[in-house]
């Protein structure tokens, strides 16, 4: 019997800032938002606001590199009269598996509950047990743009 072979990844190091905090990050995750899901992602980056909805937070590494980001915002594109969403999540290739995006999932949970919601919601391209593992709970199923997405909502 052979013994398993170890990998030890390296532990990457970050900090989560609002969008306020780096500006000069704004055109580079408008870009990143309209590439990974459109242009209304990238216009939503456009409306951020410092003190209620829509916010950005973002990963950065030591020099501000942009490594992920997160958005709440109002209202996604579903026809759901849940508010306030968690919107535009997203972590670079090579920083995913380093709890990045939880931290940023975190950090959008945290403004909504110091903004006085109740609840939080979401819908994702089948990335439901990621959530789940989170705490989130499945809602309902929807349609969007002719693909099946999973609703989830968390209680604050």
């Amino acid at each position: 019997m052979t013994n398993p072979i170890k990998i030890f990844q390296e532990k990457k190091e970050f900090y989560i800032k609002k969008i306020t905090e780096i500006p000069e990050l704004l055109n580079e995750i408008y870009i990143l938002q309209t590439e990974e899901w459109g242009e209304n992602w990238g216009n939503q980056v456009l409306t951020f606001n410092t003190n209620s909805i829509p916010t950005i937070f973002c990963a950065v590494d030591r020099k501000n590199k942009l490594i992920g980001c997160a958005m709440i915002i109002e209202k996604d594109e579903i026809e759901h009269p849940g508010t306030p969403w968690l919107a535009g999540v997203f972590v670079s290739p090579d920083y995913r598996n380093h709890g990045i995006g939880t931290k940023l999932i975190e950090s959008v949970m945290n403004k909504a509950k110091k903004m006085k919601f109740k609840r939080i919601w979401l819908y994702t391209h089948g990335y439901k047990h990621l959530y789940e593992q989170i705490g989130w709970i499945f809602d309902n199923k929807y349609i969007i743009n002719n693909e099946i997405v999973d609703i989830m909502y968390y209680d604050l």
